[in-house]
């Protein structure tokens, strides 16, 4: 490959471009699953509408937190760091959910 083509690539527009296809697809994706499977989760767990309210309410709080600390980390941390941690617990969280 040429070094032209390896610039291209790491430009800080098509790194900023992939960064949001990517923020979109997770938070869209998650955001909209959450709600569709919550009445089985309520349905499934005996939950009343008080601990189903509470439930979604520090959901979208960790989203929250999340946006709110997520410059805040890259900032000081090097962006790979701070996604290290999720990825290598990956395959962990999809055994625990069978």
């Amino acid at each position: 490959m040429s070094p032209a083509g390896a610039g291209a690539r790491n430009s800080p527009f098509v790194l900023l471009a992939v960064a949001m296809l990517a923020i979109g697809l997770d938070v869209g994706v998650a955001r909209i699953t959450y709600g569709v499977v919550l009445p089985a989760f309520a349905r499934d767990l005996q939950l009343n509408l008080t601990a189903t309210g509470l439930l979604v309410t520090l959901h979208l709080i960790g989203y929250l937190l999340g946006t709110v600390a997520s410059p805040l980390l890259n900032a000081k941390v090097a962006p790979w760091r701070c996604a290290a941690p999720a990825i290598s617990s990956l395959p962990a969280q999809c055994w625990s959910a069978g």
